[in-house]
């Protein structure tokens, strides 16, 4: 681990200075995602203005499960930005490099882009976060708080494993772009409760694209309490399955992969 994480350090430093190349280029996008990140929010400051609850939700609690899932989110928008690139590496032959060094080739493959622009995603969940918490009527002690970090940590793993899994179906169909944009644009559903949905898009959400384990039901047992132990226990446990199965898949397409044969 103590190496690996050596070895990240080292590649993330060098792919700041090919940023910093650029510098102009590098601000300039990053205000741009900050400056979109304000429009969403101000997006949801407009339907606060006509609606005061959803399905028994506030808007104070709906703000708090935005920004738990903005939060959650995260970790997949900073390391996980490389997947984009998976088809063309496969088509290109350029995704042989990977298997030529003592590295494991999906640490090796994602350390190589890391996200900085997910700071304004950063700065979302906090700002969300912030308001909401001072807001509700809900009394934070420090069960409270560990329970919000341990559900995040495992939360976090639900979106990270679904885009994984979205990008190694290009091991198979090569094109996996529109999975991926499929993936991503789901992710906007996080952001309600998922009693809004019909019974069959509960359960499409809950058991085949576990959207609502990204924020929905962490921060529904967080704030209304109910079987904590058991939710805690099931959410482990998706996530541990959900992550491994996304690994499976990575070992499962770069064991086929051969090549471009040119």
């Amino acid at each position: 681990m103590k190496f690996y994480l050596r070895i990240y350090g080292l590649i993330i430093a060098q792919h700041f200075k090919s940023k910093m190349a650029y510098r102009v280029d590098f601000f300039i996008s990053i205000i741009g995602m900050i400056g979109t990140q304000f429009v969403s929010l101000f997006a949801l400051w407009v339907l606060f203005q006509s609606i005061e609850t959803i399905e028994n939700w506030n808007k104070w609690e709906i703000l708090f499960l935005y920004g738990f899932a903005q939060f959650a989110m995260l970790p997949a928008q900073v390391c996980l930005d490389h997947c984009w690139q998976l088809g063309n590496h496969l088509q290109s032959g350029t995704f042989l490099k990977y298997y030529m060094r003592p590295l494991n080739s999906l640490f090796y493959f994602l350390s190589e882009v890391f996200d900085v622009k997910a700071i304004s995603q950063l700065i979302s969940g906090i700002i969300c976060t912030a308001i909401a918490v001072g807001n509700m009527e809900f009394e934070w002690i420090g069960l409270d708080i560990l329970l919000y970090v341990y559900l995040l940590f495992f939360a976090s793993f639900i979106y990270t494993s679904m885009l994984m899994l979205a990008s190694t179906t290009a091991f198979w169909i090569t094109a996996s772009n529109p999975v991926l944009q499929f993936t991503h644009r789901l992710r906007d559903y996080s952001h309600f409760p998922m009693s809004v949905f019909s019974d069959g898009f509960k359960f499409l959400f809950t058991f085949v694209l576990p959207i609502g384990l990204i924020a929905y039901y962490p921060v529904n047992l967080i704030l209304n309490g109910g079987s904590v132990l058991l939710g805690v226990i099931a959410l482990t446990i998706a996530s541990i399955a959900f992550i491994s199965l996304a690994y499976y898949s990575w070992v499962k397409g770069t064991a086929r992969y051969e090549g471009t044969g040119s």
